[in-house]
């Protein structure tokens, strides 16, 4: 199962792109992660279900009074935190560690990625840590 900003069917990428085997250093619902190292192939990646990052929040907050997530979702992360924000739930965090992942992108898709980066640690000002 993927966390997104959507439920339904994902295509999971990065399992057989780069010759690698059996051996994946992660794979990812987002198809230009790790474009810096290779193309992802439409026709090979697998189906996964996806979760709304939100949905599962809302889930979880109504079980338990404190969440900490740690979030290292293969850059699926920019879209699962922009609808935690969007929705409110982000709310019932108390705190999140996030993994960030643009440096795996190719050059000119990672401006963009940065400039969401950035609007989405001011909006977790407090309660957010990067992950490495």
């Amino acid at each position: 199962m993927a966390i997104s900003n959507k439920n339904g069917v994902l295509k999971l990428y990065g399992l057989v792109e780069d010759k690698r085997g059996k051996v994946s250093n992660g794979a990812s619902v987002i198809k230009d992660h790790n474009s810096a190292f290779y193309e992802s192939n439409e026709n090979k990646a697998l189906e996964v279900k996806s979760v709304k990052a939100s949905d599962l929040i809302k889930d979880a907050s109504q079980k338990y009074s404190t969440i900490v997530v740690k979030m290292d979702i293969e850059a699926s992360e920019y879209d699962a935190l922009e609808d935690l924000i969007d929705s409110g739930y982000i709310n019932k965090i108390a705190h999140i560690y996030v993994e960030w992942h643009s440096q795996y992108f190719s050059a000119e898709k990672i401006g963009d990625l940065i400039i969401r980066e950035n609007k989405i640690k001011t909006c977790l000002a407090g309660k957010q840590t990067d992950w490495h």
